[in-house]
């Protein structure tokens, strides 16, 4: 009789088991790995995204304007009085006596005109002797023409009292030569502005006799800002109005160095324009320009430097950019260098905004 024994257990080595376990635990830690990963992966982004938003609502809001190209009626006013503004001086031919002045203060006269008769003191002695002499000789004849009626008197003695008178006439026809020589006439068509003589007078070769106010010379005098030359090239763009609403066109500009600081005197001289008192008027700019503006809040200076804050339109990055600031409009400042149509600028108060700082841009309406 066969007596069955228990089978034996099967006998696995210890080295196996060992592999075994820490293959499973690998497997664990790997699977665990990923889990936490995954998680802290997802936690990360999110985290950042969140970092992002909130860094996004935190930019501030700045109103920022568009430089725009606008053309603009440029206008410019200046009030004056016309008048003639060059003289010209009129001296005295030679040493001598006024013997008659034949224009007076305010007087227009022609260029040509007779203004003074000037004749040297043996000229004008003898002239005077002469003139005495032959009133006396015509008292003379007279005398003998009665006689002679009353049969008082033959007519040879008339003869010789009209012999003597013809004689004083020619000695005084040729003294005539000499006094017309210190006539004189006005170099110049105008108006009389000064007469510093009257009859009797003695002057010197040279002595200034009177100033004519050259017609040739109707025009503005004006102290204006240094700034404002420019408006006066082209000319078409300048006309004067005077006070009966008339529009006179200008012929020349001087200017004439700086009156005092930052401003110079300019002399607009009037084309056909007869002047016969001097009168109100205003001197007028008035054009179209297109020029680049940008509000004037918008401008900041340092000193005499410009400059503007520019904000990126795609980063809204502010930025400093330095500008040359033109004319003032009611619409803003011209800006002539260092910006372009179409960049942003900070509208207000652009030194609160630092280089590099990002902001979110709002247009403004």
């Amino acid at each position: 009789m066969s007596i069955d024994r228990p089978s034996q257990a099967v006998r696995v080595p210890r080295a196996f088991r060992l592999a075994v376990r820490g293959l499973a635990v690998a497997v664990w830690a790997l699977a665990l790995s990923a889990v936490i990963g995954g998680c802290i992966g997802g936690c990360s982004d999110e985290r950042a995204e969140a970092r992002d938003s909130a860094e996004a609502e935190a930019l501030p809001e700045v109103e920022v304007s568009a430089a725009a190209r606008t053309e603009l009626v440029e206008t410019r006013r200046w009030g004056g009085r016309l008048s003639l503004l060059a003289e010209r001086a009129v001296a005295a031919p030679h040493r001598g006596v006024v013997l008659a002045v034949d224009a007076t203060e305010g007087d227009r006269v022609e260029e040509g005109d007779t203004v003074a008769r000037v004749a040297g003191p043996a000229v004008a002695e003898r002239r005077r002797v002469l003139d005495d002499r032959i009133a006396h000789l015509r008292g003379e004849v007279e005398r003998w023409e009665r006689l002679v009626e009353e049969g008082a008197a033959g007519p040879a003695e008339l003869s010789e009292a009209e012999l003597r008178l013809l004689d004083a006439v020619d000695e005084r026809a040729e003294l005539e030569t000499a006094y017309s020589s210190g006539v004189v006439r006005a170099p110049t068509s105008g108006r009389i502005a000064a007469a510093r003589i009257a009859g009797g007078t003695h002057v010197a070769e040279g002595d200034e006799l009177f100033r004519i106010a050259d017609a040739e010379s109707a025009g503005v005098e004006l102290s204006i800002p240094a700034g404002e030359t420019g408006f006066f090239d082209p000319l078409e763009a300048v006309t004067i109005v005077d006070d009966d609403g008339s529009q006179l066109a200008i012929r020349d500009v001087d200017f004439l160095g700086a009156t005092h600081l930052g401003f110079v005197r300019a002399r607009i001289f009037v084309a056909d324009a007869r002047v016969d008192r001097p009168r109100r008027v205003e001197v007028v700019y008035e054009a179209p320009e297109e020029v680049l503006i940008v509000p004037w809040t918008a401008v900041a200076a340092d000193g005499g430097d410009h400059w503007v804050a520019i904000v990126d339109e795609a980063s809204g990055e502010v930025s400093r950019r330095a500008v040359t600031q033109g004319r003032g409009h009611p619409e803003g400042v011209e800006i002539e260098e260092g910006l372009r149509a179409g960049e942003w600028v900070i509208r207000y108060e652009p030194r609160r905004y630092a280089e590099g700082e990002r902001v979110e841009p709002v247009e403004s309406s």
